[in-house]
């Protein structure tokens, strides 16, 4: 009697810690997808200083074809990208793993936008893709570390025009 009540005992207290750990993974599930809707408004009003209190002081972005930029060079990009004709987008989290103050988060970014061709024609031009980020808490508050992109796909008036995928090699 005594064993099954220590057995039963055993099972609550790792069920409680299981939820706990869980519980944490869901707080920070939310806070970074508030982050990164917080980046997704400060790019579409171009708030640069909002950026940067986002980004990592040492932030990086490593692209599908495997470039890498600093902080520095990603919102230089930004800031001379020529604006987009009906730009939606929208930045979901897929998943998050907590360490202590990191996250690793799996994300798809979705984004849209119009494009005319020479003609003055418009064309439908869709992109999702998927990338891997860490993030790490700091005084508080999650700043994106990294992003590394894994998968892109773009159409063109639904039509397939681009399938990359990152070499794992």
């Amino acid at each position: 009697m005594r064993s099954r009540l220590l057995w039963f005992l055993a099972i609550i207290a790792l069920l409680a810690c299981w939820s706990a750990a869980h519980a944490n993974d869901n707080v920070a599930l939310l806070e970074i997808q508030a982050r990164y809707d917080e980046l997704g408004v400060a790019i579409e009003s171009e708030d640069w200083s909002a950026i940067e209190t986002i980004y990592a002081p040492d932030f990086r972005s490593v692209d599908i074809d495997g470039r890498v930029a600093t902080a520095e060079e990603e919102l230089l990009r930004l800031q001379t990208s020529p604006p987009l004709v009906e730009n939606v987008t929208k930045t979901t989290v897929v998943s998050v793993r907590i360490e202590g103050d990191w996250a690793y988060v799996q994300k798809r970014a979705e984004g849209s936008f119009v494009t005319l061709d020479p003609s003055g024609r418009r064309h439908w031009i869709a992109l999702v893709a998927h990338s891997s980020d860490s993030w790490r808490k700091v005084d508080g508050r999650w700043r994106i570390q990294e992003t590394v992109t894994d998968t892109v796909d773009a159409t063109k008036d639904g039509v397939p025009i681009v399938r990359k995928v990152k070499n794992r090699a």
